[in-house]
């Protein structure tokens, strides 16, 4: 199997209110990294003196015109269309994750970045109407359109009113495609390739056809050496799919109240109501948003016939398996 070495680049964007109540949940998307990123890697593995990591992350309110149809990012992108504001990061914001996707303490090859914005924290009483937003190293600064920008994302526009805070989430995996050894989680083994959104008889059919027969397999293949089966961009969203669904966090999968009520019924509850069928101890505010952001998740990589039939109950293997 060939190595290709990629850095993949995820975000996730909910926007709740005052009482903490999600608004929009917009699910784990890709986004670009951009060429700046492999230049600041050089620069730091050099040592040069003006290189630092990842210091800011910058939003903007791009261009009206792209509403209904946003523009693909670039590669070679160096700022945002029209930035408006920039959080400067600390060391708090950042983090390490596991094989889990939870934080470690000890340097792994995926960081996780947090970023909340609230309306109104910087003067924009009016709120801001967002539609892009960048990660900046190198020698940024808080000026706009300083440092190296790191990745790009042009989103649908997001209206960030009074009493509304976005919580942003990113995650930047550097292991490319050793992710061939890394430990993948065991949640849905058992779910048919047919479970996937997107992949029916004939795709099934070429992928069974070249050893890929389970999500396991799906979410370890390298999608350019499948052209001739399956486009590789289909092939890089099936894969993409098969990890959201295998790394469904085990602790959500013990969690009493709403493990054998069928998924697309979960999904139709508000986290606020899926807190009442939680015992006391687990009914947190962090636990109710995890639970509603993983079966997010579930949503975007599955059927609607698998969400309408199938449980976490029935996705969850035997102990000891």
């Amino acid at each position: 199997m060939s190595s290709v070495f990629s850095i993949c680049g995820t975000y996730r964007d909910t926007l709740v209110d005052a009482k903490h109540r999600v608004l929009l949940d917009g699910g784990w998307q890709s986004n670009q990294i951009v060429s700046g990123c492999f230049t600041l890697l050089a620069a730091l593995m050099k040592g040069h003196q003006q290189a630092r990591g990842i210091l800011s992350l910058a939003v903007g309110i791009g261009d009206k015109g792209w509403d209904g149809q946003p523009p693909a990012p670039s590669p070679q992108d160096t700022r945002l269309e029209r930035e408006c504001c920039r959080k400067t990061l600390s060391p708090s914001d950042l983090a390490f994750l596991g094989p889990d996707n939870r934080p470690v303490s000890e340097p792994t090859s995926c960081l996780e970045i947090s970023v909340r914005f609230t309306a109104g924290e910087r003067g924009d009483k009016n709120g801001l109407r967002l539609r892009e937003f960048a990660l900046f190293g190198g020698d940024a600064t808080d000026e706009k359109d300083s440092g190296v920008m790191i990745n790009r994302v042009i989103h649908p526009r997001i209206d960030l009113a009074s009493g509304t805070t976005l919580v942003r989430t990113l995650r930047l995996d550097f292991s490319g495609e050793s992710f061939q050894e890394k430990a993948l989680g065991t949640f849905g083994a058992s779910l048919p390739l047919q479970g996937i959104d997107g992949i029916g008889k004939t795709y099934e059919a070429a992928l069974t056809a070249r050893g890929i027969h389970t999500l396991s397999d799906l979410a370890r293949v390298v999608p350019g050496e499948h052209t001739d089966a399956v486009p590789s961009g289909k092939l890089l969203e099936f894969r993409t799919k098969a990890r959201m669904i295998l790394n469904f966090p085990p602790s959500l999968s013990a969690l009493s109240g709403t493990s054998s009520r069928p998924l697309g019924n979960l999904i139709a509850e508000p986290p606020e109501a899926l807190g009442t069928l939680l015992k006391t101890s687990e009914n947190t505010p962090g636990k109710t948003l995890e639970l509603h952001q993983a079966l997010m998740s579930l949503q975007v990589a599955m059927t609607d016939d698998a969400l309408r039939s199938l449980t976490i109950n029935d996705l969850t293997p035997p102990s000891g398996n």
